[in-house]
């Protein structure tokens, strides 16, 4: 049986030229990494290229509809990546997106969990730097109903995140409703 994690990466494009035809990024993951859909104002079209073994990445491709398009856009991006659902501690590695001929590129990283059951810890982290959960942008922060349970920022695309992974088995407990709850109070000698 195999499980995935899943990423929804939030892209924002800028330029000062009067518009945007298409952009070009790469996200870079373990094998098995995979776009699910790419969606945004004004995108007429996108295609993922094969996953690349030698660089671990798949490049994508977002074409617009440059009537209707100003000179910013954003992308939500997601993302699936293969896990193994028989480990009981496993390494995730989180898939990153490199925009292609960005002058500068940086952001936040929310990680949260979806899963009951499943402790999650960082591992090992290159290039990037905590954060609290209140710096991430409200954009990613509103895009969940669950709690930020790790948060990071960047200035390079080009960062490491690799998080450990614990499932723990679910146990049968007994629960109870109550239907009707009965006081009785006595007082003895009390003066008001």
């Amino acid at each position: 049986k195999m499980e995935f994690v899943r990423s929804t990466n939030v892209l924002k494009f800028e330029t000062s030229e009067s518009g945007l035809n298409s952009v070009e990024f790469v996200v870079h993951g373990p094998k098995g990494t995979r776009v699910t859909s790419v969606s945004g104002y004004s995108l007429s079209r996108w295609n993922a290229g094969a996953y690349n073994a030698t660089t671990s990445s798949i490049p994508v491709r977002a074409l617009f509809k440059s009537s209707n398009l100003d000179s910013s856009v954003t992308l939500h991006v997601h993302t699936e990546s293969d896990t193994d659902a028989a480990a009981k501690t496993q390494t995730l590695e989180l898939p990153r997106i490199e925009c292609v001929g960005a002058l500068r590129h940086s952001g936040h990283i929310g990680v949260i969990k979806v899963t009951n059951g499943v402790e999650l810890h960082q591992q090992k982290a290159v290039g990037l730097a905590r954060a609290e959960p209140t710096d991430i942008s409200s954009q990613l922060r509103l895009n969940t109903d669950r709690p930020i349970m790790l948060a990071y920022k960047y200035l390079n695309p080009k960062y490491t995140l690799h998080l450990s992974s614990m499932s723990h088995t679910a146990m049968d407990t007994l629960e109870a409703v109550v239907d009707r709850v009965h006081y009785e109070v006595s007082s003895e000698n009390v003066t008001y």
